[in-house]
């Protein structure tokens, strides 16, 4: 255990009442965190010493102060706490195992000068990860044996020397898999969380994933109204964001393939023209039964077979966005599948791109302004899967690739 000291100000001059609650959840960070000291600097206006003396408690993570009206004061917490990480451990040659990743206790960072301390609430785990588990080149570093993981991740300030965040302030960023984490204030910005727009959110539709969807929708494949599109592994938070944009938005046709028969389900709930379990009917026959006349736009975040399927069956001047292929992130390079229809390219004259998403960053705030729109006016559905607890991550990013999560899939820190 660490120690660490918190300072809360109050000044409840204006409040008329004898008795001032102050929430301290921000300050307790795990279930075994307790305050070992409190102490009070306190202009009380108190009539009696008796009342000076004894001005406070604390109860149920909330610190009681009783006073008469024109209540001013700093005041320390000392609190026993402890961080934890969730290192790298070994890298995968196929699929990641428990084995992948190991759970250690791990120093408190000291906040930065210009910085902020974040107590993290949610981590985002994302099927792009395996492949920074790989030594190979790629777009962007891979992981280090021995330091933690990292990606997007949503968290509370819990200590602030950046003028435009406080304490309490509900922030979302990038960061390393610590419980708590020291970031610049250009790491995160602050978001605003409701009933309709949870702070997990910020990691699924109106964030990366929802950008995901949102951008090359715009820039690569610009749907029109009444075309055909096909998503692949589309229960996942992009491939659902992509469905509903464009069916709500765009006035496609949109046909969904997915695992589950639950996940199909799933996808007709967000208003799919049509859907399918690709492990009862195979995606040769649901495309020859769904689009008859052929595919405007396959958005492809599978790859290998279906991948091959929708190429032998795309309209002249389709357009094919890559932006996964997560049946083929485990396999080596023997193992990978060869695609057959790839001709169809130059018959069909199609479009076929890949992307990524930072590319249009100058244009995120646009983007996330519109996602959030969308959520507003009943266009796009929030779906999550919350696997519960730090030390579940692992748990959590496996089940990516066995079909676990309908939605975005998000580990909710306890």
């Amino acid at each position: 255990m660490e120690l660490a000291t918190y300072r809360i100000k109050v000044d409840a001059s204006s409040i008329d009442k004898k008795r001032v609650e102050v929430s301290v959840i921000p300050f307790l960070r795990n279930p075994g965190d307790r305050i070992l000291q409190f102490a009070a600097d306190v202009d009380t206006h108190s009539k009696t010493k008796a009342a000076r003396d004894k001005n406070y408690g604390i109860m149920d993570d909330r610190l009681t102060i009783y006073a008469q009206k024109g209540l001013r004061g700093t005041f320390d917490l000392e609190i026993s706490m402890s961080n934890q990480t969730m290192v790298f451990a070994e890298r995968p040659t196929e699929a990641a195992t428990a084995s992948t990743f190991r759970l250690d206790e791990c120093a408190m960072p000291e906040c930065p000068t210009d910085g902020i301390m974040i107590r993290a609430t949610h981590f985002s785990v994302d099927p792009y990860m395996r492949g920074r588990m790989a030594e190979g080149k790629s777009y962007a570093p891979g992981w280090e044996v021995g330091s933690p993981g990292e990606g997007g991740m949503c968290g509370i300030v819990v200590e602030s020397n950046d003028p435009e965040l406080v304490v309490g302030d509900a922030v979302t960023g990038f960061g390393q898999w610590n419980k708590f984490i020291a970031a610049s204030k250009v790491s995160f910005r602050k978001i605003e969380v409701s009933d309709a727009v949870p702070a997990s959110a910020y990691l699924g539709q109106v964030g990366m994933p929802g950008l995901s969807a949102y951008f090359p929708l715009e820039k690569i494949a610009k749907p029109q109204p009444d075309e055909v599109v096909f998503v692949s592994g589309a229960a996942g938070a992009v491939g659902s964001t992509v469905g509903q944009i464009c069916k709500n938005v765009k006035g496609c046709r949109v046909i969904g393939c997915a695992g589950t028969d639950e996940k199909v389900e799933f996808l007709k709930s967000l208003g799919f023209d049509e859907a399918f379990n690709y492990n009862t009917m195979s995606v040769a026959e649901a495309l020859d039964t769904y689009a008859p006349e052929g595919i405007d736009v396959y958005w492809d975040n599978v790859g290998g077979e279906t991948l091959d399927e929708a190429l032998a069956r795309m309209k002249k001047f389709g357009r094919i966005v890559a932006c996964g292929a997560i049946s083929q992130y485990n396999n080596g390079t023997e193992a990978a599948y060869g695609l057959k229809n790839t001709i169809n390219v130059v018959k069909q004259q199609l479009l076929w791109q890949g992307f990524i998403v930072t590319r249009w960053a100058e244009e995120f705030p646009e983007g996330l302004a519109e996602l959030a729109k969308l959520v507003g006016e009943g266009k796009l559905q929030i779906k999550e899967t919350v696997v519960n607890g730090f030390e579940n991550i692992p748990t959590a990013f496996m089940g990516l690739f066995t079909g676990v999560n309908v939605g975005k899939m998000v580990v909710k820190v306890d």
